[in-house]
C-alpha cells in the first residue's frame, strides 16, 4: 500500500495506522457493557431478560473468523447453538470453546442437550449466575 513511500514516512504512517486501529478497536469493545447499561436503566427486573437478546446480537470476537478457518468444524458447533435458539454464539478467543447466550435456565439446559447430542462438541458445560444487568452509578 505504500511502497512508494520513503521507510521513515512509512514508520509513521504505519504507527498512525497502529493507533487508529487500536482507537476503534477500543471503542468498538464498550458496545457490550454499553448495551448492558443501557437495557439496566431502560427495562424492569422482570424485562431485563428479554433484553439480553440485545446482548446477544451485540457479541463479537475479531478472532472467530481465524478460528473458524482453523477448525470449520466450529461453524457446526455455532449453527447448532443458533439452531437450539442461543440468543448469541460465539467462539472464545481463537477457539477451539464456543460460547452462547441462553434465555433463561431452562433454555440453557435445552441448549446444553442440543449440543451435547449434536456429536459436534467434546464436552458442555453450564455456567449461571445472577444476571441482574448493569447498574450506572
Amino acid at each position: 500500500y505504500a511502497s512508494c513511500l520513503n521507510p521513515e514516512t512509512h514508520a509513521q504512517l504505519a504507527l498512525i495506522l497502529l493507533f487508529v486501529s487500536r482507537a476503534g478497536a477500543g471503542i468498538a469493545g464498550a458496545t457490550i457493557s454499553t448495551a448492558q447499561a443501557v437495557i439496566a436503566d431502560s427495562t424492569t427486573p422482570e424485562e431485563r431478560r428479554g433484553g439480553m437478546a440485545l446482548i446477544g446480537a451485540a457479541l463479537s470476537n475479531d478472532l472467530q473468523l481465524a478460528a473458524l478457518r482453523l477448525r470449520p468444524t466450529l461453524s457446526r458447533t455455532l449453527e447448532t447453538g443458533n439452531d437450539a435458539g442461543a440468543l448469541g454464539a460465539l467462539v472464545s478467543g481463537s477457539g477451539p470453546t464456543c460460547v452462547f447466550l441462553a434465555r433463561d435456565d431452562e433454555h440453557s439446559i435445552e441448549l446444553a442437550v442440543a449440543l451435547s447430542s449434536s456429536g459436534t462438541c467434546n464436552q458442555v458445560f453450564r455456567a449461571t449466575g445472577p444476571a441482574a444487568g448493569a447498574h450506572a452509578l
